[in-house]
Order: C-alpha cells, then sequence, then structure tokens
C-alpha cells in the first residue's frame, strides 16, 4: 500500500510530507473461504486497506509507533488473524547521506 503521509520527527518531515509503503502480511485460516469462494468468508482487502489508511492520516513522530497503531487497529476488527506482520517504509528519508528507503516492521 503506498500512501504520501506526515510522520516523523523534523518539522520538514511534518510539514511537507513523505512517501510510505507498508506491507501487509497476515495468517488465518482460510477453509471457508476456500469451500465457499465469497468474500464476505474471508478477509476483505479493501477493508484492511481503509484500517491502515485511518492509521496512516495521524501523525507520529516514530515508524515504531506507527506500525504498532496499524497492527492494533487491524487485530481489533479482525480476531481471527493468527500471525500478522506489518512493515512500514518511509521512502528517501532526510538523513545524512543517501538512503532509498528507513522501515520497522511488527510481528505479531
Amino acid at each position: 500500500m503506498s500512501f504520501k503521509a506526515f510522520h516523523g520527527c523534523l518539522p520538514e518531515e511534518q510539514k511537507y510530507g513523505n512517501r510510505f509503503l507498508v506491507d501487509f502480511r497476515c495468517e488465518y485460516d482460510i477453509e471457508r473461504a476456500a469451500a465457499s469462494d465469497k468474500l464476505s468468508d474471508t478477509l476483505d482487502f479493501n477493508e484492511i486497506f481503509r484500517l491502515v489508511d485511518t492509521e496512516m492520516r495521524i501523525r507520529s513522530s516514530l515508524l515504531e509507533h506507527l506500525a504498532r497503531r496499524i497492527a492494533d487497529r487491524v487485530q481489533a476488527v479482525h480476531p481471527e488473524i493468527v500471525h500478522l506482520e506489518i512493515k512500514v517504509m518511509k521512502l528517501d528519508p532526510p538523513l545524512a547521506g543517501p538512503t532509498s528507503w528507513s522501515a520497522v516492521t511488527v510481528k505479531r
């Protein structure tokens, strides 16, 4: 998932924003959906996107805090998820030297 957001500790990041990627991975029992072939029997990834988007709109100084909030929200709505991995990447972070991205991953 790709977002423009305003996370970071520096005033420039909070004012001008940056590009972020969020990688969502999870494990859950797929048997019901596999048998029925119905969206109502599985995770709706449009809903997952909306949950992540809601958290991306709330500013955080740290990627660690942001990744945890996303994981908390997804698990609160979908307790059937048995394993969750959220990776939040900030593209072209303002560091002392050339860096393509910085990232934090939360695993549960």
